[in-house]
């Protein structure tokens, strides 16, 4: 009798996503430069921090890093749900317009050189 070898379908599909560990990171006082949703799914979007923020926020090399109204650092924020990420896609709206610093901690994880963001809050 033959033996089916099963391979679960996170192995098989880990590979298509280009994703890298990096640090769990707390990073705070931050100005965001650009808030955009691209065609990602409905759960994310991405920000820049402008080039003047410190240029230890890294994934690998220069892959995080974009040019455009400025050269920075590119961090994706992702949701659980469409609800969720429209909250802070709001409040990344409000941060960028009203030129509020915000605070923010990263998940540890790099997908298409971008840090991937758990959290955002609004300092005054």
């Amino acid at each position: 009798m033959k033996k089916i070898l099963i391979i679960p379908l996170t192995i098989i599909f880990s590979g298509l996503v280009s994703s890298v560990h990096a640090d769990v990171l707390d990073i705070g006082d931050e100005q965001v430069g650009i808030v955009y949703q691209s065609d990602l799914s409905a759960t994310e979007f991405e920000f820049l921090l402008p080039s003047s923020s410190n240029n230890k926020y890294t994934c690998t090399g220069n892959a995080g890093e974009i040019t455009g109204n400025g050269t920075g650092k590119v961090f994706r924020v992702k949701s659980p749900n469409v609800e969720v990420a429209n909250r802070k896609f709001s409040m990344m709206l409000t941060a960028l317009t009203t030129k509020t610093k915000i605070r923010f901690r990263t998940t540890g994880i790099c997908e298409s050189g971008r840090m991937i963001v758990s959290w955002i809050q609004l300092i005054n």
